[in-house]
């Protein structure tokens, strides 16, 4: 669903009744206009606030303490699996700095959610300007790098392998450059940081160390599976093998004993870890931490002069040994959902040493992120359990303060519990309130005054299922303490989909508008109307469907200029596969419906000018389609992406104009009402960007400002589209537009069609300029061509007779073209019937 939301907001009104009969008809018109590149105005966007989730598995392949942007400070990044994404292996990373002022570590970027997960990292300035680059290193084969100044993807290409599962950066052939060494189980590549293939060894594993094994100058890589290959300038050879307990287990080269050779640290049963020397063949040590190990880290502790081991372990926590001798040093508290991957570093910039550690790689619960004082090794900081998709937001005075605030709903904070609600100051971004865990997901939110005291309070739409008889709750809250005043139930649908609340039945009372979802089982949904002052149902439509049918994406407007507002929604038939637009009037609850496109999305507003209500709609199939709001009559039809559009919103423009803002599940785009072409799009995010309720527009009162806070699976994202305006120069777009007859920009003449509506036979009638070859093409209200006419025109009015016995009854779209230039359209309506 997407809100505007404007602290003058005045409705738009239209003159003419809503008592007008909705025509079952769409009258559509299809024309095919070439556009091979669009140039236009690109509005000065930034994405100036995010927040993330956490995640799942946290650290297991990204997890470092680094001055990325060479800024004199330091970040955290890590990596994380999207908590709607478990089972399918979807990964992303962020970045976090502390704020000093807000003593936290707060997300400084998010990056997409890649379509698999990491395998690899490092980070080298590969372009020499001072900066480091980010590289990231996919299960799919896929290399992809980021620019470590300003975050934004700057490659991507593909290693030759169907997977990685390791990639290192070491000058591998001692030429005082280093390569790119990335490997999967069978086969390694070796790359120049010029990203050109160099070599190719059929030699693979799960894990990849790279080091200098014995007394030569050589270098050898050594793999998990047990195998070592030696590196001759360009000619590779293998050395020997040795015996690994579990080919998917860390190990790691280091010089133990600080002699310039390097020894390797492996598991060689369930659980004791040795080092060994292949120089000498000497086993230096073995060591049982008693515990399964996850990670090793090497770090020359500057407190004890010491080289150091740090193990991460299943049920143990940390555990630091001596390399040398490999006696224990200390560890940190047991912790029995063990230990995904450690950092060490100034990560607050305080000039101490923290230790950074996540778990979560042995448990369904919850996974958290830890940050100790390296020297104490006591518990400074953890993240709050952020692990379940964002599902909706929403922007206003929640707290009635003055002060605008971002709120948001995270499904559920973990494993075992429900959902949380996030409040956010919108000025600066500081969190205010965090509610306890739900015990049930939360799935959606309102901000408004529902008994008409001045108040505002905060609704929250609550999945509940507690009894035999699934039901669905509303907790309102009283933000001045954050308590609930109030629970409603509603018996019989599982989930709150959508709220809204206004007087739409002009009794100076404000009621509460509830779209309900059903689950898998039996129950059912609804549009319920509540009244704000006793919360009883006032209304209540006809069931929607079961088996995980809903009504969503509620809007409340005056459509037809009377005393009443209407509901605009959408609903979705599980059963029968179907999803509409509804309009519910508030007077008396008269429910006009159309169906024609699976809608999934839409927003209402003036898109076109003309000072008459619009609904603007997003479909399943990549569409937008514009709808006249008195009569659902589509106006306009944009074919846009292969994908659905999740949300759609509207912007409006410095000189009046609207622009329709939508979101296709991966990325956000600006699309300009008087160009009809994308005038901006966000970086790829992912993650069912916008889905339901995770999109609304914010005008602060300022045409200078607009801003969209749009969430996903694994963030919130605030945009910021100050139009600006730059020049940009042309940007791509698609080959082929399908758009609407009769729009405020066409000058296309109209052609005479009669009969209209016609039964066996239509005589279509248009003028030309002069006298050439033509073409007359019909096709349906999905595009596919009915029937070409090829004749010669005359000068001045022409007239051709068109057969129709046998078309299905309904609405056709006419298209005449004179030498290949597009002149004349129009609307047929056939019937089969007198």
């Amino acid at each position: 669903m997407t809100h505007e939301y404007d602290e003058t907001t005045v409705h738009n009104q239209l003159t003419n009744s809503f008592s007008c009969p909705m025509k079952k008809i769409l009258l559509l018109s299809l024309f095919c206009l070439k556009i091979a590149l669009a140039l236009g105005q690109l509005p000065n966007v930034n994405a100036q606030w995010q927040f993330g989730m956490f995640g799942n598995e946290l650290g297991e392949h990204l997890m470092e303490v680094i001055d990325i942007d060479n800024d004199g400070k330091n970040e955290v990044i890590c990596s994380a699996v999207s908590g709607g994404d478990s089972w399918n292996g979807k990964e992303y990373f962020y970045i976090l700095e502390y704020d000093n002022n807000k003593n936290t570590y707060a997300f400084e970027w998010i990056s997409r959610l890649f379509e698999t997960r990491i395998s690899a990292t490092q980070f080298k300035d590969l372009n020499n300007d001072q900066f480091l680059d980010i590289i990231i290193a996919l299960q799919n084969g896929h290399v992809h790098i980021f620019d470590g100044k300003n975050r934004k993807e700057v490659k991507s290409l593909d290693f030759g392998l169907e997977t990685i599962n390791d990639l290192l950066i070491f000058d591998v052939d001692n030429d005082n450059q280093d390569e790119l060494v990335a490997c999967n189980n069978d086969t390694t590549v070796i790359y120049g940081l010029n990203l050109v293939k160099e070599m190719e060894i059929p030699m693979g594993g799960s894990y990849l160390q790279i080091g200098n094994i014995d007394t030569d100058d050589n270098i050898e890589l050594v793999y998990s599976s047990g195998n070592i290959i030696e590196l001759t300038d360009e000619s590779y050879q293998q050395q020997s093998t040795f015996e690994i307990y579990r080919y998917s287990t860390p190990f790691h080269l280091v010089d133990a004993n600080q002699d310039g050779i390097m020894e390797l640290v492996y598991l060689t049963n369930y659980d004791n870890m040795v080092c060994y020397n292949f120089e000498t063949n000497h086993t230096f040590w073995t060591l049982d931490p008693n515990s399964s190990v996850e990670s090793v880290k090497v770090y020359d502790n500057p407190l004890n002069g010491l080289r150091e081991l740090y193990f991460g372990t299943t049920y143990d926590g940390v555990m630091v040994y001596n390399a040398a001798n490999g006696q224990l040093i200390r560890a940190t508290h047991r912790h029995h959902e063990g230990v995904n991957n450690m950092a060490i570093g100034d990560a607050n910039n305080d000039g101490q040493l923290e230790l950074v550690w996540a778990d979560g790689g042995h448990c369904t619960c919850e996974d958290y992120l830890f940050v100790y004082d390296f020297d104490s090794f006591t518990e400074e900081w953890r993240n709050f359990p952020l692990n379940s998709p964002f599902i909706s937001v929403v922007y206003g005075d929640v707290d009635n303060d003055g002060e605008m605030e971002y709120v948001v709903a995270a499904q559920s904070s973990g494993s075992h519990e429900g959902g949380v609600i996030n409040v956010f100051n919108a000025q600066d971004g500081t969190l205010e309130w965090r509610s306890e865990a739900y015990r049930y997901d939360v799935s959606s939110l309102k901000i408004a005054d529902i008994n008409n005291d001045g108040i505002n309070q905060l609704i929250v739409g609550i999945e509940f299922t507690g009894y035999v008889v699934p039901a669905t709750r509303l907790y309102i809250y009283n933000t001045s303490s954050y308590t609930v005043d109030h629970i409603i139930e509603l018996r019989g649908s599982r989930r709150t989909r959508d709220i809204e609340v206004a007087d739409i039945n002009g009794d100076s009372n404000n009621e509460i508008i509830i779209g309900t979802g059903s689950g898998w089982s039996s129950d059912e949904s609804f549009v319920y109307i509540l009244s704000g002052q006793s919360h009883s149902i006032l209304w209540q439509s006809e069931k929607i469907g079961r088996w995980n049918s809903y009504a969503y994406s509620l809007e409340i407007d005056n459509i037809d200029n009377d005393d009443a507002l209407e509901i605009v929604g959408i609903e979705y038939d599980h059963n029968n596969d179907k999803k509409g637009i509804f309009i519910i009037d508030g007077k008396d609850y008269t429910v006009l419906k159309e169906d024609q496109f699976n809608y999934c999305s839409l927003t209402t507003g003036d898109y076109d000018g003309d000072n008459q209500l619009d609904i603007i709609a997003g479909t399943d199939e990549g569409e937008i389609v514009v709808l006249n709001a008195l009569n659902l009559e589509p106006s306009y039809y944009m074919d846009l992406e292969s994908s659905k559009i999740e949300s759609v919103g509207l912007i409006k423009e410095t000189n009046d104009d609207n622009s329709i803002l939508y979101s296709n599940g991966t990325q956000l785009k600006l699309l300009n009402s008087s160009r009809t072409a994308t005038t901006w799009e966000s970086d790829t995010i992912n993650g069912r960007l916008g889905y339901f309720n995770n999109m609304c527009t914010i005008n602060r009162g300022s045409s200078e400002l607009n801003e969209v806070l749009i969430g996903s699976d694994h963030g919130i994202f605030l945009f910021n589209f100050n139009h600006e305006e730059v020049q940009v120069g042309k940007y791509p777009w698609r080959d082929e537009m399908i758009g609407i007859l009769n729009t405020p920009h066409s000058d296309i003449a109209q052609v005479k069609i009669s009969p209209n509506p016609c039964l066996e036979h239509a005589n279509i009638s248009f003028k030309t300029a002069i006298a050439a070859p033509a073409q007359i093409e019909f096709f349906s209200l999905m595009g596919q061509k009915i029937k070409s006419h090829y004749f010669l025109t005359q000068t001045g009015e022409n007239q051709v007779q068109i057969n129709t016995q046998g078309w299905p009854q309904g609405t056709y779209i006419i298209k005449v073209q004179q030498n290949d230039v597009f002149i004349a359209n129009g609307k047929l309506f056939k019937i089969n019937t007198p």
